[in-house]
């Protein structure tokens, strides 16, 4: 048998096609060190400055020779920012571009390869125009607004003045400028611009260091102030809700309710505790006891706004005492029954009045109301409260003068849609018939006419 015999119940498997035809792989960029120069192999901690070359030979390339009026205002007098001033103005402090100097500049950018225009804010430039607007652009100085360099350069002018830069890496773009396609990473760039006008100084971001340490002296103050002023125990500040509420409650007994509020209201800033604090620190016995206080507190100011005939603010008090109380305060629904029969009897007195009031709404109070009566009687067990009947009944008063109302209403339209709209459309239908009528008649003697003879 040969060696090359194939089975018949053998598979036919397709080779891998990575096997048989293996993918380039490319072999990887070449790379620096990052702190090793590629042109002079000088090596250290923060050496390199761009393009994984030092700034002594980034400034033996730009070999231009610092004449014909050109100054190097580098910060590192490595030759990659030059300066010649065409125009110059008067040297004063307040015409001084400083850090943060709001002011609006024209300016003619070129690419110092080839002299192109990459942007500019003039429309025509040697009289050929090139899409400018004449509009000045509005710069702020030291706030990254523009390329590194210019902002450096803006920062040695003053007003009016007109200069030449020459722009060179490390201080020209340094990553893709999209709004300038025509420039990319590296090109060395030259620039006239004019300062038109300078305005008022911003003043200057703190640096990363000042926020730190300023947080740091917040944080100080905080502490010492902790240390000196401690917080007051809860115990303490519930029992000086709990004063303030027998303060109010004797201003209220003597009749002077604006007084007794506001001792309610001190209640309440006794008591106040921050949301973060009350989710984070508060325990749930502490909380259930400020919940009990608050709820008292806000049952007494209702009962105090409800003589003052506050009856919206009333309705928020009674909803709040409920809400804090857990759903079986009796008293929270007594009082927010007595706000309903308050609010239904203001409704309704609206119609000796003459105003406008919803007689749909005022039912749906009323049955609020009577839903506030059924829950006393629940917590109550059956049991029977001469105050709580005594609104039920006067609520129950309001309604049956609704119903009458209501009729009269029903009635009344009844009246004006016979008076107004059937009566109308009866006259309208008269006037049709009428009108059909003649009509007829003469279509009747046009037909007896004797027929005209030829």
């Amino acid at each position: 048998m040969s060696e090359h015999f194939i089975p018949p119940t053998a598979k036919i498997v397709k080779p891998d096609p990575e096997e048989t035809e293996p993918k380039y792989i490319p072999p990887p960029p070449p790379t620096f060190s990052t702190r090793k120069c590629k042109l002079c192999c000088a090596w250290g901690k923060g050496l390199l400055v761009f393009n994984a070359t030092c700034r002594h030979c980034l400034s033996l390339q730009n070999t231009e020779a610092i004449e014909d009026g050109y100054f190097d205002i580098s910060p590192f007098s490595d030759r990659s920012i030059l300066k010649k001033t065409l125009t110059s103005s008067s040297y004063l402090p307040e015409n001084r571009i400083l850090p943060g100097s709001q002011i609006k500049i024209h300016h003619i950018s070129r690419l110092l390869s080839n002299n192109e225009i990459y942007s500019t804010t003039k429309s025509e430039v040697s009289g050929v125009l090139v899409g400018g607007t004449d509009d000045p652009e509005n710069v702020i100085v030291g706030r990254g607004n523009v390329i590194k360099g210019l902002d450096i350069a803006l920062q040695t002018m003053y007003l009016n003045e007109t200069a030449l830069l020459k722009i060179h890496p490390p201080n020209a773009y340094l990553s893709n400028p999209l709004l300038t396609p025509k420039v990319k990473i590296g090109d060395s760039l030259f620039i006239k611009v004019m300062i038109e006008d300078v305005g008022e100084v911003l003043p200057r971001f703190p640096s990363k260091e000042e926020l730190e340490q300023t947080k740091k002296e917040r944080r100080e103050e905080a502490e010492k102030e902790l240390e000196e002023n401690p917080p007051v125990p809860y115990e303490e500040r519930r029992k000086e809700a709990l004063r303030e509420k027998d303060l109010g409650n004797e201003a209220f007994k003597k009749g002077d309710y604006e007084a007794a509020k506001k001792h309610y209201d001190n209640g309440f800033i006794n008591i106040f505790i921050h949301r973060d604090e009350w989710a984070h620190l508060v325990s749930s016995s502490d909380k259930k006891s400020f919940n009990s206080v608050k709820s008292i507190l806000h049952l007494n100011r209702c009962m105090c706004r409800l003589k003052m005939n506050k009856l919206d603010d009333a309705k928020w008090d009674a909803d709040k005492s409920i809400e804090y109380s857990e759903d079986s305060n009796v008293k929270g629904y007594f009082r927010r029954l007595q706000v309903w029969v308050g609010v239904v009897r203001r409704e309704m007195e609206k119609e000796g009045s003459g105003e406008y009031w919803d007689i749909e709404k005022v039912e749906e109070m009323v049955e609020k109301g009577k839903g506030d009566y059924e829950r006393c009687r629940e917590i109550l067990e059956g049991k029977k409260d001469a105050a709580i009947e005594k609104n039920y009944k006067v609520l129950l008063s309001l309604e049956s003068f609704l119903t009458k109302m209501k009729r009269k209403y029903a009635k009344q339209q009844k009246i004006l849609y016979k008076d107004k709209i059937v009566k109308g459309m009866d006259e309208e239908y008269k006037k049709m018939k009428v009108k059909e009528e003649r009509r007829r008649v003469k279509e009747e003697e046009e037909e007896d006419m004797p027929e005209l003879e030829e």
